[in-house]
């Protein structure tokens, strides 16, 4: 009789540890179901046309997606679904799809990445001067240098100041080539200044421009023929002769270096 008992007591427990991990086993398959349900919810502006997830209501609101993913989503989760969101805007996305774009990038920790994507954000939304902050601080360049020649089409000095101050916002970082880029800049916006009046004035400075530039980038071509270029242009043919001399060493195949020489003898 206690063997029986023990047997069916024994039976009842194996019963009840299959139960349990059916259990345990289902809980982790909805689990995983609402885990991938939920982060292809909030990658839903990408989802195929006519598809489950295209199809269900959009989210207005940023705060649902931003609380989600900061209690189920891992980092490199966030930051592949916010640079996915982010490409997929453009000026016509609608306001939910820049809501959701926007909560996903809050949900980055802040730093340069995050500064980038708010930069193609603000450029979304139409705000350059968010875009040229924001893509200033994150070392965009190409967004910083977009931003700068959409300003110098109609406001040449507000341009100047803002290529001064991104060549200040790089002057602490090891970014040479970006700093060298920064100083031609400048010194190609302070000649196209010098055609609109005080010419000496801002010849002197792109020369300056120029020179920084050669300094930084000492075997770059452009660098050298601007340099040289900004030389003759205020009558200084020894120190022009020499730039020319210099880019025509750094590429001897260069007509415009070989011209350049001979224009300054």
């Amino acid at each position: 009789m206690l063997l029986k008992r023990f047997g069916m007591q024994c039976y009842a427990i194996a019963n009840f540890r299959k139960f349990l991990s059916a259990i345990v086993l289902g809980m982790l398959l909805v689990g995983l179901g609402t885990y991938q349900f939920t982060h292809l919810w909030l990658a839903q502006d990408v989802a195929a046309p006519g598809s489950l997830f295209a199809s269900l209501p959009a989210l207005s609101d940023g705060r649902p997606q931003a609380w989600l993913l900061r209690f189920c989503g891992w980092p490199s989760e966030r930051r592949f679904l916010a640079r996915l969101a982010v490409a997929h805007l453009d000026q016509r996305s609608s306001a939910a799809s820049l809501g959701r774009a926007e909560a996903l990038v809050a949900a980055l920790p802040p730093g340069h990445e995050q500064a980038a994507l708010q930069a193609q954000l603000a450029l979304s939304r139409g705000d350059h001067n968010q875009a040229f902050s924001a893509a200033l601080f994150a070392g965009d360049m190409q967004i910083v240098n977009q931003e700068v020649a959409r300003y110098a089409q109609h406001h040449l000095a507000s341009a100047i100041v803002l290529q001064e101050q991104v060549i200040r916002q790089l002057a602490g970082r090891e970014q040479r080539e970006s700093q060298a880029d920064a100083y031609w800049r400048l010194g190609v916006l302070e000649n196209r200044a010098a055609l609109l009046g005080q010419a000496h004035v801002h010849r002197v400075r792109a020369q300056r421009a120029f020179e920084e530039n050669v300094l930084l980038t000492p075997l770059s071509g452009r660098a050298l023929l601007s340099a040289g270029y900004a030389a003759l242009a205020l009558g200084q043919r020894r120190l022009a002769q020499q730039r020319f001399a210099q880019a025509l060493a750094a590429d001897p195949a260069s007509i415009e270096a070989r011209l350049g020489l001979e224009h300054a003898r």
